[in-house]
């Protein structure tokens, strides 16, 4: 058995001695090919599909990586020349608003980016002013999704109205890896 082992081991790892310039050559083509791909789906299929979900846009939106989750009733206005992570999700509260007039609202200002796995939970309203930087893994939570009580939880009730809040992101705001920001007053 220790044979055979040892004999599948070596099989999965063989490889086919190949020169340098070789090697180089694919890597190269692969990369082109990849690469072209990429640029053509970008421009084609997920750039137009999201903007198919935006109530408004300006010029020059740069999606990469694919089409960004969209969930619940969120109202997306995007501004000029803003680069947003096809690996970012962005939902609108479920659940309807106390003020039946409010519709959740994504409203992000020019030269904005907003980078890979990003999430943004939006109850009322979330502003993202100008020339902001959203680094990777940033959570911005208008809601919670749930309500902190265990009991609640258990039976699907949904987060507490009380507990909503709007985000504003001023004009020129970073936010570094992996930062959170959430509505603070009454949690």
């Amino acid at each position: 058995m220790r044979r055979l082992f040892a004999m599948l081991k070596r099989a999965r790892a063989a490889g086919i001695p190949t020169p340098s310039i070789y090697n180089k050559l694919m890597y190269r083509l692969i990369t082109v090919l990849k690469g072209g791909f990429d640029t053509l789906t970008r421009l084609f299929i997920y750039t137009p599909a999201f903007k198919g979900r935006l109530a408004s846009y300006g010029h020059s939106l740069y999606l990469y990586s694919g089409l960004p989750l969209v969930t619940g009733p969120l109202k997306i206005e995007l501004g000029n020349e803003c680069r947003v992570s096809g690996h970012t999700t962005l939902s609108g509260r479920t659940t309807p608003h106390p003020d039946p007039s409010v519709t959740p609202t994504l409203k992000v200002g020019s030269n904005v980016d907003i980078g890979w796995q990003v999430s943004i939970a939006v109850a009322g309203k979330v502003e993202i002013q100008d020339n902001v930087r959203i680094a990777g893994r940033c959570q911005l939570f208008g809601y919670s999704g749930h309500p902190l009580n265990a009991e609640q939880r258990a039976l699907g009730a949904p987060d507490e109205d009380h507990r909503l809040g709007d985000i504003v992101l001023e004009r020129d705001v970073w936010l570094a890896t992996g930062v959170t920001v959430q509505r603070c007053d009454n949690w």
